[in-house]
């Protein structure tokens, strides 16, 4: 059996075929890999998910702006809820400094604070998720409260941020 299908990659379309899977199957085994290793970081997640949340951001902010595409910013809005419900458990002891955080000392000295504004983000971000289906008008006022709990945040626990 194993002859057989060496035999059959032996041929130019066969290599290509094997080539290919093993290109597939080098992505996969990496992408599994870092993912494991952003697992291992909580900085590193952390700043992933907060590039997540800007993504988003942009998006809803272009939506106000221009074109309202109301299955966009539920989705950018569901991101920012998904993100944030389990933002608050990357902050362990000893994450404090290093991997380029900006995250302030505030966060592990109120944790509390910091556990209920992550928690009215999760709740904002899920009012503008359902406005968004009732029309742009709506979803912008939910928005601009969900950026003003994102833009408190940041001043209290990541001031370096907002500078």
């Amino acid at each position: 059996m194993y002859l057989a299908i060496l035999a059959g990659h032996a041929s130019g379309t066969g290599r290509k075929r094997m080539r290919g899977r093993l290109v597939a199957t080098t992505v996969l085994i990496v992408a599994v890999g870092g993912g494991s290793l952003a697992a291992d970081d909580p900085v590193a997640q952390r700043r992933a998910w907060m590039r997540d949340n800007a993504k988003a951001e942009r998006t809803a902010n272009s939506a106000i702006l221009g074109k309202f595409q109301p299955d966009k910013v539920t989705a950018a809005m569901q991101k920012i809820e998904t993100n944030m419900a389990t933002f608050v458990t990357l902050f362990p002891s000893g994450s404090e400094t290093g991997g380029e955080t900006h995250a302030d000392p505030a966060i592990w000295e109120r944790p509390e604070e910091f556990r209920a504004m992550s928690d009215l983000l999760v709740e904002q971000a899920k009012a503008a998720s359902i406005a968004a289906a009732t029309g742009q008008d709506a979803f912008a006022l939910a928005w601009t409260d969900t950026a003003a709990v994102c833009a408190a945040c940041h001043a209290t626990f990541a001031p370096a941020m907002t500078q």
